[in-house]
């Protein structure tokens, strides 16, 4: 934030002056006041001469440009309060509605809802930012300095009627409280006799107000008898008094401040602002698009992805269904082989199992078997069909259990397959 920086560039541009205050974390380093006219000075000129080079800076607007009037701000919206202060404060001016910027500021302490409205002309906030402008500088606040006094004595425990004095070599304050009420006015200083007339005429106005009761004078923060201002004054050697006190004052009260401050009311400066929520609308729902975006594809992507472990399963599911069915398949052709052989057996007595067993081993791959009979020591038949009638009885003829093994009739192709009849003898010794 502006505020906590660690340099604060002040400029006060009154009709025939310019004063630079710079301060570090609230410490001066630099004030100085100087001849100026705009028309033949450049305000870039005189800010070489500062500690720290800057091109941002605060305006502070002068005492002498400011219109100031305290009444009862309660708490209501802010077009009621704008309704308020055109009735009781803006309708009072000596210009137009339209020719002056005005803001107000609510004194939190106060019982009774007080509140400070301070307006100043357009055509003054006009020539300044316009020569800074020109100039590059970049403007961070329009910042009047006189209710800074507003804050620091409305509150002070003690007196309540006093007329408070703050007088330097360039400026005199002039802050009134007197029933929970004030009067505020700033001017240049222009001499004793004039300054102690001013003095005269606030007091016996403040005097008016509160029915001619007593009111404490307090100069320079010295408590001073009515009767003896003017001895006071001669007194006073007033061009050697600095306001380096002021500035620290106002460094420090700067934030209570910020309601005062007309730069928010600039056009350009509204014009900034909606480009900046506009802006910032646009950032917002193009963040709200994004994340609804992102949202709805994470979701998207976890339904295709339980939908793909969905179909991986129904794969598996398949591929365990085909295996099943395979096996099944498996099941009944070696059922309906156990019950051929079965079959075999129970017709042909146990006795040849190992030929039978010795058939089952050698048949090539692919044979089917239809008719195996026995009788006493002869293969009587087998009969199948295979790829090759030759290499059956080939197989056949290499085992040690069969001999005299030969084709019985002739061999037919059905269906690819040769069909065939064998028989021969079977061969007892080598069992044994």
């Amino acid at each position: 934030m502006e505020f906590f920086k660690k340099y604060q560039t002040y400029i006060l541009i009154d009709d025939s002056i310019i004063q630079l205050v710079q301060l570090k974390k609230g410490e001066l380093i630099f004030n100085n006041v100087y001849d100026f006219n705009p028309l033949q000075n450049r305000i870039s000129e005189y800010l070489e001469m500062l500690q720290k080079k800057t091109k941002t800076v605060k305006i502070i607007v002068p005492s002498t440009k400011l219109m100031i009037k305290t009444l009862e701000l309660p708490p209501v919206s802010d077009n009621k309060i704008n309704d308020i202060l055109q009735f009781k404060f803006i309708n009072e001016l000596p210009y137009a509605s339209n020719e002056i910027y005005y803001r107000y500021l609510r004194n939190s302490k106060s019982a009774d809802k007080q509140g400070l409205a301070v307006a100043v002309s357009k055509k003054y906030i006009t020539e300044i930012t316009e020569l800074c402008s020109k100039e590059g500088l970049a403007i961070k606040g329009l910042l009047p300095l006189s209710p800074l006094f507003y804050l620091d004595y409305h509150n002070k425990q003690g007196i309540e009627d006093s007329l408070y004095i703050n007088i330097n070599c360039h400026y005199c304050y002039f802050t009134l409280i007197y029933n929970n009420d004030s009067y505020l006015k700033g001017c240049g200083y222009t001499g004793k006799i004039d300054l102690y007339d001013e003095i005269v005429r606030i007091y016996e106005y403040g005097q008016e107000e509160i029915g001619q009761k007593e009111i404490s004078i307090v100069i320079n923060g010295e408590t001073v008898n009515f009767n003896d201002i003017n001895k006071f004054l001669t007194g006073l050697d007033i061009a050697s008094i600095d306001d380096n006190r002021l500035w620290k004052k106002f460094y420090s009260l700067e934030k209570r401040l910020i309601s005062l401050d007309f730069y928010q009311l600039l056009p350009q400066v509204k014009q900034q602002k909606k480009r900046i929520k506009s802006i910032s609308i646009g950032i917002l729902l193009l963040l709200i698009f994004l994340v609804n975006g992102t949202t709805l594809y994470y979701k998207w992507q976890d339904k295709k992805n339980y939908i793909d472990y969905l179909a991986t399963l129904e794969t598996k599911q398949q591929t365990i269904v085909d295996e099943i069915e395979q096996l099944n398949e498996e099941c009944q052709l070696i059922a309906v082989e156990l019950e051929f052989y079965s079959n075999i057996i129970g017709e042909n007595n146990y006795s040849y199992l190992p030929w039978l067993q010795e058939i089952s081993n050698l048949l090539p791959e692919g044979t089917r078997v239809n008719s195996i009979n026995f009788k006493d020591k002869e293969l009587v038949l087998l009969a199948g069909k295979a790829k090759s009638a030759a290499d059956v009885l080939a197989a056949l003829e290499s085992s040690s259990l069969f001999s005299q093994l030969h084709f019985i009739g002739s061999i037919n192709l059905e269906e690819d397959l040769e069909s065939f009849k064998i028989a021969g003898d079977l061969i007892y010794e080598t069992n044994n």
